[in-house]
């Protein structure tokens, strides 16, 4: 297994991953934002309807946006990549290009010095994350039966208006990386978290249904990396692999979960789920199948 990253930092994007947390109401370090971007994705919202659910506009946009300088060439690649409508007029695309150079606009003026802060911090990260990172990936495919692909990753720094986020766009390649100056909990470090987002995007989704709604996809493969991620942290020694650190990783980490079960009650799923698949010896592909027929 290879394992090749192509580091990136675009004030855009950083721009663009504030907007959406804030869109999708999550907890936010800093909650003026929030009022600053209220009206504007208000209005974007509104241009939006009918060409596409907003939803699936961010999902494209966000990863669209690297490399784009053209905002209306941006819009309709993202429009048009979530499945969107055909065809759009101009207008709408200009006013949609508006809306975003506005949230742009404003996320920089709040924090102007956004672009130099969190280019400072990738040194950093990337020296901690060669220093194991590439034995943590290997370590994980050899806990997965050796199904992790060749990494061949972009991963995006942006501002870590989360305190110490990421999330995955697999039809991408691309992992979206909150840069935070600091390891928020030593016991689980922050490149721990970027060993689990790139795992996603090269482990083998064999085993999950192919008529499995994404978002059921989703949960069972974050939840299963998540487990054999800390493992493979362990044999790096970066962390260790307990139900503690497991708890820890639910609240910080923002673990997606079935709505039925509490973050304990999915970490004694998991842990009873992972020394099964041990003592059966079980391939990934059925493992994952298990799993997804565990969760609720």
């Amino acid at each position: 297994m290879t394992v090749q990253i192509h580091w990136v930092f675009e004030p855009r994007v950083s721009c663009f991953h504030v907007a959406d947390a804030v869109r999708r109401k999550l907890p936010l370090i800093d909650s003026d934002i929030a009022d600053i971007l209220h009206d504007i994705l208000h209005d974007l919202n509104e241009t939006l309807t009918g060409l596409v659910p907003p939803a699936r506009f961010w999902e494209s946009l966000i990863p669209c946006s690297i490399g784009h300088n053209d905002l209306h060439v941006l819009v309709t690649t993202a429009i048009k990549a979530a499945g969107g409508a055909d065809v759009v007029n101009p207008p709408r695309i200009h006013s949609i290009a508006m809306d975003l150079l506005a949230l742009e606009s404003a996320v920089l003026a709040y924090w102007p010095r956004l672009p130099q802060e969190v280019r400072l911090r990738e040194r950093p990260i990337r020296e901690q994350w060669e220093s194991r990172g590439p034995g943590l990936l290997r370590q994980f495919a050899k806990l997965t039966n050796s199904t992790l692909a060749s990494v061949d990753a972009i991963v995006v720094l942006v501002h870590p208006c989360l305190g110490g986020g990421g999330a995955v766009y697999p039809a991408y390649h691309v992992a979206l990386f909150e840069a935070v100056l600091a390891h928020p909990y030593p016991a689980i470090p922050e490149t721990v978290r970027l060993g689990w987002l790139l795992a996603q995007l090269g482990v083998s989704h064999e085993g999950l249904d192919s008529s499995t709604s994404p978002i059921r996809r989703n949960l069972v493969l974050s939840l299963a990396s998540s487990y054999i991620v800390l493992e493979a942290a362990e044999y790096v020694e970066w962390a260790q692999c307990n139900s503690k650190t497991l708890l820890q990783m639910f609240s910080t980490w923002r673990l997606p979960q079935p709505e039925t079960l509490d973050a304990t009650q999915t970490v004694e799923l998991l842990t009873a789920w992972r020394d099964d698949c041990r003592n059966r010896s079980l391939p990934w592909a059925e493992a994952l199948a298990q799993l997804d027929q565990l969760l609720p």
